[in-house]
């Protein structure tokens, strides 16, 4: 009956309400939960696709996940193991590194940095203080997903100094390849950027490169559309971005590693 169902949804949300649940099912996202005890979190980092030939190993570094309900162990703070980071490819890395939180998970957003000890050289650890929001999204870096890639795109194309703005085709799991045209000069300009997925900080400068060339009162920026033509591909590697990758594509391929030389 409507009632019964009524009662049964009401008692599966207050159930839920009462636990921590930790998610990484969006774009981005990648962790494995591996426990939860109490206002203890276990969690993994899912590896990579193994990359033969050039790497010839399954890389892993990147996370990037929600935890929801912190509020439902009352005021005790939120104990956050990620329990394989010493098996991670650059686990030197983690020396002295802080992870990124946000209540947002916009990069826009209000990214702030917490605590963090590397324990043993095993456990990347950190805490949640009680008084958090009920919500966080949690990253190796601040994110930037392929929805803010496709804001940027539709910004460009509107813009009335982008010659234009076109893919170069379609990855393997048929997300478009994005290449932006300014300028119209003799001297041919390539930037490509983010072959490595889990790299965010590339779609940053990407971002910050695109409104400098497109600004109108800048004479810098009107020099170089008049002396040169760029071609930018702001995202190599959308299909690793949007799986949670470090480093590899799809299929596991290493996009730094797989130029070939040019022949004559």
């Amino acid at each position: 009956t409507d009632e019964s169902i009524k009662t049964m949804l009401s008692s599966k949300e207050n159930s839920t309400r009462n636990n921590i649940l930790v998610s990484s099912n969006f774009d981005t996202g990648n962790i494995e939960l591996e426990k939860i005890s109490g206002n203890r979190v276990d969690v993994r980092i899912r590896k990579d696709v193994f990359t033969k030939f050039t790497d010839n190993k399954a890389h892993s570094q990147w996370f990037h996940f929600k935890i929801s309900n912190l509020k439902s162990v009352g005021d005790q703070d939120v104990i956050v193991a990620i329990t394989n980071a010493g098996e991670c490819s650059y686990p030197s890395a983690f020396e002295g590194y802080w992870v990124c939180a946000s209540s947002s998970p916009s990069y826009k957003g209000d990214w702030f940095r917490l605590e963090t000890k590397f324990v043993e050289r095993k456990s990347l650890e950190f805490k949640i203080p009680s008084g958090s929001p009920n919500t966080l999204w949690i990253a190796y870096f601040t994110p930037y997903t392929i929805q803010d890639h496709q804001t940027l795109i539709g910004r460009m194309q509107t813009n009335p100094l982008v010659r234009s703005c076109f893919s170069l085709g379609h990855t393997l799991q048929g997300r478009d390849m994005d290449l932006i045209q300014i300028g119209n000069g003799k001297n041919k300009v390539w930037l490509i950027g983010r072959q490595h997925p889990g790299e965010t900080q590339p779609s940053f400068w990407m971002e910050g490169v695109l409104d400098r060339l497109t600004s109108k009162s800048d004479p810098v920026a009107s020099k170089l559309r008049t002396s040169c033509t760029f071609y930018i591909v702001p995202l190599m590697c959308p299909d690793g971005a949007a799986l949670g990758h470090l480093r590899t594509n799809a299929s596991g391929a290493n996009l730094n590693r797989e130029w070939d030389s040019l022949k004559d």
